[in-house]
């Protein structure tokens, strides 16, 4: 049986006269389309469960480019393609070898990831920090200094992915408090920092 994105697909038709691209996305889309902030924020941010941080972008993105299906999904795509290779580099750094190869094709081919990539959602964009949250664990694991670059990058990448998706976050949390609990100090200064920059960035969208 067809799924139910797959479904939502040839029911809804996508913005500017394209059908069948956006399928979920499209009101999520639609709830974009407001002439100032404070109404986008009303009815398009406070109608919706999920963080807000893909509408934030879809916002701006369409103000500054188009509404065209392509260029919407452009970036979305982007980040699909960025997380082939993150999980190649995060199989390498596993010491996989030629598992890592495998498991970045997989993440190519299978119909999971490619059709929620090419999606204007937040499914591509929060996988690609989970994996990039997942490099740090494993380089701090190996590290013996405090590094305020990588407890900063941490730290946006928590945010980010509490700006994403809830399920993104709780992966987030997860990587976190696995270093958290296996590193000595320095690095439990350095993860703590990470955290509190994490919850300073995520104020603005806090109730």
């Amino acid at each position: 049986f067809p799924s139910h994105d797959r479904l939502e697909q040839v029911k809804l038709g996508g913005v500017g006269g394209e059908q069948g691209w956006l399928g979920r996305p499209k009101p999520a889309l639609l709830r974009t389309h407001y002439g100032t902030w404070n109404e986008f924020v009303e009815k398009g941010l406070r109608t919706d469960v999920h963080p807000p941080g893909i509408q934030v972008f879809l916002y701006y993105w369409n103000r500054i480019f188009t509404d065209r299906a392509w260029w919407i999904k452009l970036p979305f795509i982007g980040f699909s393609l960025l997380n082939v290779f993150l999980t190649r580099l995060l199989g390498r750094r596993l010491g996989m070898g030629s598992s890592a190869y495998l498991a970045a094709l997989l993440m190519a081919a299978l119909q999971f990831p490619v059709f929620y990539g090419q999606l204007a959602r937040m499914y591509a964009p929060g996988c690609s920090v989970v994996l990039g949250l997942s490099l740090i664990y494993l380089q701090g694991k190996n590290a013996l200094r405090f590094s305020w670059k990588r407890m900063l990058l941490q730290g946006v990448l928590l945010a980010l992915a509490a700006y994403i998706h809830h399920l993104a976050a709780l992966s987030a949390v997860v990587v976190w408090l696995t270093g958290l609990l296996k590193f000595r100090r320095p690095l439990t200064w350095e993860w703590l920092g990470a955290a509190f920059i994490g919850l300073l960035l995520f104020l603005p969208a806090m109730p």
